[in-house]
């Protein structure tokens, strides 16, 4: 089952500094999560900002930098929904790709 999304303006997505150089040559964002793309999963990762550190500890330990794109949600042209993962967390989802202009800010992602 799906929850409503939070009455949040923005959700958070980690990505590679090579999946961000690509995305902004094409202008839009396709990448579920590193190393699938949303044609792999069907939907974009995504999460609320309280989540990251959880996002980054299972994705993005191993690597030496990461960056986190700050999603604009009411300027997304494709769907966001809510959905449990298989431990009962909910999380956003972005059904489409997203346009570069729907980033509303990218900055580098330590914990």
């Amino acid at each position: 089952s799906t929850k409503e999304l939070r009455q949040v303006n923005h959700i958070y997505h980690l990505a590679t500094i090579e999946d961000w150089d690509l995305s902004c040559s094409l202008g839009i964002y396709t990448r579920s999560k590193p190393g699938l793309d949303i044609t792999d999963v069907g939907f974009i990762h995504a999460c609320y900002r309280s989540q990251l550190p959880i996002i980054y500890k299972k994705c993005f330990c191993d690597l030496e930098y990461s960056l986190c794109l700050q999603i604009d949600v009411n300027s997304l042209n494709v769907p966001v929904r809510v959905e449990r993962n298989n431990v009962g967390e909910y999380f956003p989802n972005v059904y489409g790709p997203i346009a570069i202009s729907s980033i509303s800010c990218v900055e580098s992602y330590e914990t």
